[in-house]
Parts: C-alpha cells; structure tokens; sequence
C-alpha cells in the first residue's frame, strides 16, 4: 500500500500510518524499523 502511495521515506510513512490508520508514533516506527532491516 505504501508503495501504491509513493512513500519511501521513513517520516512519509510514519505520518502515512500515524493518520490513514490512527496508531500513535511508536507502534509505526517500530514496524518501519523492522521492515526496513528485519
């Protein structure tokens, strides 16, 4: 979905899940993070 979106950076994503699916800001970056080097 992220891709589809144009979002490759890590704060177009944190605010992309922080608003389209209203999670606070740790959960999010900490799914990033672990995307992005699992």
């Amino acid at each position: 979905m992220a891709k589809e979106k144009g979002l490759v950076k890590h704060s177009e994503l944190l605010s992309w899940l922080k608003s389209d699916c209203r999670l606070g800001h740790g959960h999010p970056n900490a799914t990033i993070l672990y995307i992005q080097d699992p």
